[in-house]
């Protein structure tokens, strides 16, 4: 499935944002060493086929690219991803790392990009729909145990910085 799509829609970029990428053992696992193969979609096939360069974020180690720290992370109490990717951008939180990279893009296209999207909707959404927050494992508006306003701080300190 991964190759027919890569064929039908000869991405210029592939982009993944904490994304559970494979292990040493094939399986997939979150940030506490649990077995979570059955439950996630198997993404970093993606990065593997890819002919395309290719983006990651992420914050645990667990996640697809880091793979390209997997001698540095080895040692940590974490199931690693030994997923790799061409640029990789890590973060307390990896939605936050994204939030960075949105600024400098503003910065570089002289354009406010954060007007694209809402934080606060698309938590709603994914609350809604059962998506619970990555350190708490509950459906709570935050981000990997931080309160959603903290995001909300980072993403107006960012495009503050670009306004100038």
């Amino acid at each position: 499935l991964a190759e027919k799509a890569l064929d039908q829609t000869t991405p210029s970029v592939i982009v993944s944002v904490e994304r559970p990428g494979i292990s040493h053992d094939g399986r997939y696992y979150n940030m506490r060493n649990r077995d979570i193969t059955d439950k996630v979609a198997k993404y970093d096939i993606f990065f593997q086929l890819s002919h395309c360069p290719t983006l990651a974020f992420g914050d645990g180690g667990n996640e697809i690219g880091m793979g390209n720290l997997i001698d540095e992370i080895n040692h940590l109490p974490i199931i690693p991803s030994v997923t790799t990717c061409d640029e990789l951008v890590i973060s307390t939180v990896s939605n936050w790392g994204v939030y960075g990279v949105i600024a400098a893009m503003s910065r570089l296209l002289s354009r406010d990009l954060f007007n694209f999207f809402d934080t606060e909707v698309i938590l709603d959404y994914l609350v809604s729909n059962g998506s619970v927050d990555g350190l708490t494992t509950r459906p709570d508006y935050s981000e990997d145990g931080f309160p959603i306003s903290v995001g909300l701080s980072i993403i107006d300190t960012l495009r503050n910085g670009f306004a100038r």
